[in-house]
């Protein structure tokens, strides 16, 4: 459901910062600005950045850039994002328990708080679906991580939605060294390389990495709003495995 609206941030209801007052004109020469906010997959509250002015940084994190995205592809494809990505993404990896669909036809899990107590109605909707609105499962999730390796090792193009450039680009860093087109990335040029994105909403946390050159990877998916169980397991994972 959308964010509620109130005295805290517009869209998301936090508490209002600096990141968030919007500045319209302004003294010739000022800064001009308007910043976007959105809840996003990642859990990184209110700080998705769309500015207007040339000495910003050219690229940031941004759940509100996936919903313009979200847009873009079904203004160009003429279908809603979740028939997009069924029919371009989810069909030909395999992954039958994942959808952007606001009510999937399968089962789905129930969201808990810290305390354990199942949070109201379940689990929330989000009609941004491409920032936090993905349904899936732990199986779903390393069919991808299983793709993105072998389409990064492989010689040339391999069946799937995307070409081994398209990967390359994907998960190459871009103008921050840490983050690629989606990703977050460490260990470049190396038999560690990852790629890596965690996810949280109300009452699910979640997290998955990908090592290209180890064909290895995990995910990891919760039902309760603790993040500090979902990291303390991807450690224990990493240590068993030896992966950084």
């Amino acid at each position: 459901m959308p964010a509620p609206r109130g005295s805290g941030c517009g869209g998301c209801g936090e508490r209002p910062c600096r990141q968030h007052r919007r500045r319209r004109g302004g003294q010739a020469g000022e800064q001009r600005f308007v910043l976007i906010c959105s809840r996003s997959l990642s859990g990184l509250p209110c700080f998705a950045k769309a500015f207007l002015d040339r000495r910003c940084p050219a690229l940031g994190y941004s759940g509100a850039g996936f919903v313009l995205l979200q847009r873009m592809v079904e203004q160009k494809t003429g279908l809603p994002l979740a028939q997009y990505m069924d029919k371009e993404v989810f069909a030909p990896l395999g992954m039958k328990n994942s959808s952007y669909a606001l009510s999937p036809g399968f089962e789905l899990a129930a969201g808990h708080t810290k305390a354990g107590a199942v949070i109201p109605g379940k689990r929330n909707r989000y009609p941004e679906s491409a920032a936090a609105g993905l349904y899936t499962n732990v199986l779903d999730l390393c069919r991808l991580v299983c793709y993105l390796n072998k389409a990064w090792t492989a010689s040339g193009d391999i069946a799937g939605p995307l070409s081994k450039a398209s990967t390359r680009t994907l998960l190459t860093a871009g103008p921050q060294p840490t983050m690629g087109r989606g990703f977050f990335i460490a260990g470049s040029g190396t038999n560690s390389f990852c790629y890596t994105h965690d996810g949280s909403n109300y009452g699910f946390k979640s997290v998955f990495k990908g090592y290209p050159q180890l064909g290895a990877g995990y995910a990891i998916l919760a039902n309760g709003d603790n993040m500090n169980l979902v990291n303390e397991i991807a450690s224990a994972i990493r240590s068993v495995y030896g992966w950084a």
